[in-house]
């Protein structure tokens, strides 16, 4: 079969998935889109959307104070659009087709754009000319049934709809369909029950910043790192990436080793931000101050150990640059369970192996995933990706709750083999498993089970 490239990510490698009603239907091997190539429009079709989604579109409107600007494709009988227009008043309501935006202004107050954005024959393009023609201060709405992570129910039913879509993306490929065409602040509603597609999805954004080229903000925090700060460092400074800028922030939390005064003489080099704090209030908290400082789109957490090898920044970097997935975890794992072999201490190190795995087997258990090593210092995601997600923990107990919030969004992880050299504490680790350990089993429970933060941004003003 000769398929041409994805639309995304430019792959020309794409899978058959199955086969329906004249059409045939294949996913991108490398970013997940899924795409009918025999698409043909059937503008007369009514989109069978189900009560509930019906129901929930009726609030939004409902809810909603400002004029609405409906993009859908006109003619026929439209579901969404009838029921825009029963409740819409006239004043209220401006219907514009997706083939008239070049031409046609988009007035001010909210928009929602229909599951028709799907069946263009470019909705990447579609989507960069609705960045183009909005303004900074509207809300967009996108009314999308999602694919799910398995195409087994693809098979069975084409759920809403009674002719296929020319695109079926779950909701990792929509996500990073409107990263692409710069939007951000994207927020699925209601994430945990509608990432696999059995009914209409609610998902907001707003106009993000065109950038030419990626860049990546390495969060660096650093405590009392006399031996190892230079060093590591120099390394970050000196590793280059093709078509990738590197912003550097170390978040200095008051050393008292002398770490500080080596900080100090990095003040000013132009790739490094500096943040000082006044004093350490935990890993976490001043990982949590860089990613406010961040000003790259992509963010990479780095200590300043020598535990870990630069060397495995293209490899970790480039998985979301590829745009094959978007939350990235460096793993430490080669298949031995001893990972950290401490050769001053073995015992506390086999000590500290097994309550790895115990950590990481009762994460696994609570969200439903499959993770090898969540607590690697190596997480990359794209900084939107915590759009929406409040952050409470401050030691290393943000390890868990960055990971769990994060699955729980949507973004489960790939995990990739990274080299790693465990420290003792004897040169300088700072877990502690009296300190940090005992409490995790209490707070991984609780972060498993609240509800995500923001719940509703998926509203219109």
């Amino acid at each position: 079969m000769s398929l041409e490239q994805c639309l995304l990510c430019g792959c020309s490698h794409r899978a058959y998935v199955y086969s329906k009603a004249h059409s045939r239907v294949v996913h991108c091997t490398n970013c997940g889109l899924l795409e009918d190539i025999d698409f043909t429009p059937q503008h007369e079709n009514i989109f069978q959307y189900s009560t509930k989604a019906i129901s929930r579109v009726t609030d939004l409107i409902s809810q909603s104070k400002e004029r609405i600007t409906l993009i859908t494709t006109k003619g026929g009988n439209k579901s969404l659009q009838l029921l825009f227009e029963k409740i819409c008043s006239a004043d209220r309501l401006d219907v514009v087709d997706f083939e008239s935006l070049v031409t046609h202004s988009i007035g001010k107050g909210s928009i929602v754009v229909d599951d028709h954005l799907l069946d263009q024959i470019d909705p990447l393009a579609t989507l960069h000319l609705l960045r183009e023609r909005m303004n900074a201060s509207q809300d967009i709405v996108f009314l999308i049934e999602l694919a799910g992570g398995n195409h087994k129910w693809l098979r069975e039913s084409l759920i809403m709809r009674e002719s296929p879509a020319r695109f079926w993306p779950d909701w990792n490929a929509f996500y990073k369909l409107l990263l692409a065409s710069n939007f951000d602040q994207i927020w699925l509603s209601d994430p945990e029950n509608e990432q696999y597609g059995s009914h209409l999805v609610i998902i907001s954004a707003r106009i993000g910043i065109i950038r030419e080229r990626p860049m990546v903000s390495v969060i660096m925090p650093v405590f009392n790192e006399f031996s190892t700060f230079d060093e590591s460092i120099n390394r970050v400074i000196s590793k280059e990436i093709a078509g990738v800028d590197i912003q550097i922030i170390v978040v200095e939390s008051n050393s008292t080793d002398g770490t500080k005064e080596l900080v100090a003489k990095y003040d000013g080099h132009e790739k490094v931000d500096i943040i000082w704090q006044e004093s350490p209030n935990g890993k976490g908290h001043a990982v949590r101050e860089g990613i406010v400082a961040a000003k790259g789109n992509i963010i990479l957490i780095q200590d300043a150990d020598l535990e870990y090898d630069i060397n495995d920044y293209d490899a970790l970097i480039e998985e979301l640059t590829s745009w094959r997935s978007s939350f990235v975890l460096g793993s430490r794992h080669t298949g031995d369970w001893k990972m950290r072999k401490f050769n001053d201490m073995p015992i506390i190190a086999n000590f500290y192996n097994l309550g790895h795995i115990f950590f990481v087997g009762l994460i696994n258990i609570l969200i439903g995933a499959k993770m090898k090593d969540p607590f690697t210092m190596y997480k990359v995601f794209y900084r939107d990706c915590i759009y929406g997600l409040n952050f409470r923990y401050k030691r290393f107990d943000f390890d868990h709750e960055l990971v769990i919030k994060l699955y729980r969004k949507g973004f489960h992880p790939t995990e990739i083999p990274v080299n790693y050299e465990a420290r003792s504490f004897s040169e300088g680790k700072k877990v502690s498993f009296l300190k940090d350990g005992i409490s995790w089993v209490q707070k991984d429970i609780q972060l498993a089970n609240e509800p995500l933060e923001n719940s509703k941004l998926g509203r219109l003003p």
